[in-house]
């Protein structure tokens, strides 16, 4: 498939135009363009195209050498860019025909606007087309100009629709509309797979139950992979399974059989790094997935399986003797086949002999900070204790201190509770992020900031820590039931109601969590106006 440069308008200006403008305008603008959906088609004859009579064009030139040239432009996109356009919803507006071939129309998805052209090669230049789009940049193929392959196809193959009925092409005799409706069915049973009671046989065993397990390795890099696997014919057990490439479960969404594996699947995205011609390569952001992961029993260390633990950048002070050792703050040693590895903005430490995998978010310099006590475990007299303390004070706003208890004071479990915080934003929607109030009444987000703290009780000095795993687990069953993984997400743990309906529904779920005392309703002091 040949692309190359459009000629005519250019309709990029519209996008930045929508992108630039408030919501209320914005929303307008897009209602618009809806009602104009397949309902205006403009045609016009240029002044050198071939045909100078727009009809005779339309009945002769569109109805034969346009589908065969539509045909074939669509069977030359690449097999994993269909896939990628099947999962899109779209629909199609302000389609403009030219007598020489060039077609153009706004190509509309869940949250995307671009313009699509074809050069239909009636003007004697070879066919080609392309898209706003940046995959695109208006020569390479896209899901969008497949999209739009298709859309042409079936408008211009059923004569009854509203771009025949623009363009003049009706059925001329009930036998024309007759053969119309024994094309499409033809065309539709070429795609059904054959009565082969061989392959119904094999149908039946390959939709039994299967589960992807995700196995984490360390074979010189760290490497997060999924392996099918299914039941046992004779029971007992599943089998070994099979590894499946981050490339099929991207465009396999069947194979996703539950909300981690759907969480996960969304963090996988091409590596643009690699050579366009080449075979694509894919890859996923490592602490995303482990973030899923946390609580799902279905993860593997190596060969065992294992759990997920998240915690927070912390250092923990240790007696030895007379003098004290600062260490970073993690659940386990680094002993007995234990090793910590970066990846991304997170230091992930595989516990082997425990089987656990745990992980802590860090900024720069907090790797930096972490490799220093990693490689020095470094030791401090205990004689000058005050000093040290002096500087851990410092930093507990922002980072995790343990000490011993003999300093300290007690190590307490801190039983957060989970807080929805709403405020409404200045375009009037609301807004919801998911919170915890730790027991010295401060907000966090679920599983992150400081997780072990000063504080006292009936005046003695203790410590107390938060449970992260516990917090993500329980924030996670509090999305689901209050449903806002179905609302626009905006941030971590945070989300955006754009329909008003949607939101009064949310507020409705929150009222009887708030009555189970599941959820605490909270309203932002700073928010501009309540609903």
């Amino acid at each position: 498939m040949v692309y190359k440069k459009r000629r005519g308008l250019n309709f990029s200006f519209l996008q930045q135009m929508i992108d630039s403008m408030p919501s209320i305008m914005k929303s307008s603008l897009l209602e618009d363009l809806d009602r104009d959906f397949e309902s205006e088609y403009e045609i016009h004859t240029g002044s050198d195209g071939e045909v100078d009579d727009v009809s005779e064009w339309s009945e002769e030139k569109l109805r034969a050498e346009s589908l065969q040239v539509l045909h074939r432009l669509r069977k030359n996109h690449p097999n994993q860019l269909v896939k990628r356009a099947k999962k899109l919803h779209y629909s199609f507006a302000k389609v403009d025909f030219g007598c020489d071939g060039f077609v153009d129309g706004m190509c509309k998805t869940s949250d995307t606007h671009h313009e699509v052209w074809l050069e239909l090669g009636f003007s004697g230049e070879m066919a080609h087309g392309g898209c706003s789009c940046d995959e695109s940049s208006e020569e390479a193929p896209c899901p969008h100009t497949y999209l739009f392959c298709e859309y042409l196809i079936a408008q211009l193959e059923n004569l009854a629709s509203p771009l025949c009925e623009a363009l003049g092409i009706v059925p001329t005799s009930p036998e024309d509309m007759a053969n119309s409706v024994l094309a499409q069915l033809d065309e539709f049973a070429s795609t059904r797979p054959q009565p082969d009671h061989a392959e119904l046989e094999t149908i039946e065993e390959n939709t039994s139950v299967s589960r992807l397990v995700w196995k984490l390795s360390m074979d010189g890099k760290l490497a997060l992979g999924a392996v099918s696997q299914r039941p046992k014919k004779r029971g007992g057990g599943w089998t070994k399974g099979k590894s499946v490439s981050l490339e099929r479960l991207w465009n396999s969404p069947e194979m996703l059989h539950n909300r981690v594996d759907a969480q996960i699947a969304k963090t996988i995205h091409r590596d643009r790094s690699s050579p366009y011609y080449s075979r694509p390569a894919f890859k996923l952001d490592l602490p995303k997935a482990l973030e899923a992961l946390v609580g799902h029993d279905l993860v593997m260390l190596d060969d065992r399986f294992a759990d997920v633990r998240p915690t927070s950048f912390g250092i923990r002070v240790v007696e030895e003797g007379e003098t004290l050792r600062l260490e970073l703050a993690l659940d386990g040693t680094l002993e007995n086949g234990s090793s910590c590895e970066f990846s991304g903005d997170a230091l992930i430490h595989c516990d082997r002999e425990r089987s656990v995998i745990e992980f802590v978010r860090c900024d720069m310099a907090e790797r930096q900070l972490a490799q220093w006590l990693l490689s020095k475990s470094p030791t401090f007299p205990r004689d000058r204790f005050d000093q040290l303390r002096e500087r851990l004070d410092a930093i507990r706003h922002v980072a995790s201190v343990e000490m011993p208890e003999s300093l300290a004071g007690p190590i307490t479990p801190d039983k957060t509770r989970l807080v929805a915080l709403l405020r409404s934003n200045e375009m009037g929607h609301l807004e919801c992020g998911l919170r915890v109030r730790d027991a010295a009444d401060r907000l966090h987000r679920p599983g992150q900031g400081v997780l072990h703290y000063a504080d006292t009780s009936a005046g003695q000095p203790l410590q107390r820590h938060r449970d992260a795993a516990d917090e993500i687990s329980r924030a996670g069953r509090a999305m689901t039931k209050l449903r806002l993984d179905h609302a626009h997400g905006v941030a971590d743990w945070q989300w955006r109601f754009l329909d008003f309906n949607q939101a009064l529904e949310f507020l409705e779920d929150l009222e009887v969590e708030g009555t189970n005392s599941e959820v605490e309703p909270l309203w932002d002091p700073d928010s501009p106006t309540p609903m």
